[in-house]
């Protein structure tokens, strides 16, 4: 039987088959009398098919195929592994969130953008901050969905591995999407004090009415301090004027804008980076409020004809504003 090595850094790339799983795929596999698809292999390491390779040591007589891939590095080996996973098992909302974030980042990583470079910042937790780049489009365009998405998926999966530093466990809990919490607030952990993240994890592990609790304190803490920002902010405004305070919500930041916009009286000077800005600011937070209107009234609003149709409106108004631009 041909000898293939099993790397660790591989095969914990991605969670485990539950018992269920893995017990239903060895009958599939036992049943077909092979393995029908191809164990990816890469300079003799498994890339793709860790489980499939434990049935067959189990049973050598089973046959079984190989594929050899190319990659440049690990960081693309990755990037594969993770786009194939996308379509092949059933995953929860979470799950698929922590694939597109570590897609991006070992997508990123594979073309450069090395950890240790400015083109990867760190943030107080020294996790990475995300760069600016195609990237998160490139990854958008393959899948069918938003760079902006591509991004949130970045900051979710970030998250999730700062609460996986302090308990796998809790971060399991999370991806089985029975944490109680939303992928929203998940996003926003790096954010967060070491000691509010060790009482998140403490909190996860007990319950989900657990979790709410310090959820909603560390929402109240946050709303506090963001209220303090604002008497603060007045020397760290650029000359762009009035930027948008990071904790107003999004009809105050409108406000800002169109305050700003209509000030005749002094010059501006508004920048190109200053309008890319403005637009992530604006165009994150009507996305975050929509999809949390369907997260948390799913009952009324999945399937109904006349939300459809209002979104195919919008988007064709969108169409508009983008040939003004």
């Amino acid at each position: 039987m041909l000898e293939l090595k099993i790397d660790p850094e591989f095969r914990d790339r991605l969670w485990p088959l539950t018992e269920a799983e893995f017990d239903q795929l060895k009958e599939n596999i036992l049943s077909d009398g092979e393995v029908y698809e191809p164990i990816a292999v890469w300079n003799g390491i498994i890339v793709d098919g860790h489980n499939r390779w434990r049935i067959i040591q189990e049973h050598p007589e089973i046959p079984y195929r190989t594929r050899e891939m190319s990659f440049s590095n690990k960081w693309e080996a990755f990037s594969w592994m993770y786009k194939k996973q996308l379509g092949r098992r059933n995953i929860t909302a979470e799950q698929k969130a922590e694939i597109i974030g570590k897609m991006y980042e070992s997508r990123r990583m594979s073309q450069g953008g090395d950890r240790r470079s400015e083109n990867f910042s760190k943030d107080q937790n020294g996790l990475l901050k995300m760069p600016k780049g195609g990237v998160a489009e490139e990854i958008g365009k393959e899948l069918g969905i938003g760079q902006g998405t591509v991004k949130r998926a970045f900051n979710f999966s970030q998250g999730v591995d700062l609460i996986r530093e302090e308990s796998p466990d809790a971060a399991n809990i999370i991806l089985s999407g029975k944490s109680g919490i939303s992928k929203d607030f998940i996003e926003n952990v790096p954010k967060m004090e070491p000691t509010q993240i060790k009482n998140l994890v403490t909190a996860i592990e007990k319950s989900p009415e657990e979790a709410k609790k310090v959820v909603e304190k560390v929402r109240a803490d946050r709303k506090k301090k963001a209220e303090g920002v604002d008497t603060k902010s007045d020397n760290k405004r650029s000359a762009a004027g009035e930027k948008i305070v990071a904790g107003r919500n999004l009809s105050k930041r409108i406000d800002e804008i169109d305050k700003m916009m209509s000030d005749t009286t002094r010059v501006c000077n508004y920048t190109e980076k200053d309008a890319v800005e403005e637009f992530e600011v604006i165009m994150d937070e009507f996305m975050s409020k929509l999809r949390r209107v369907i997260q948390v009234r799913s009952n009324v609003v999945k399937g109904n004809e006349r939300i459809k149709t209002m979104i195919i409106e919008f988007s064709e108004q969108l169409k508009e504003l983008r040939s003004e631009i």
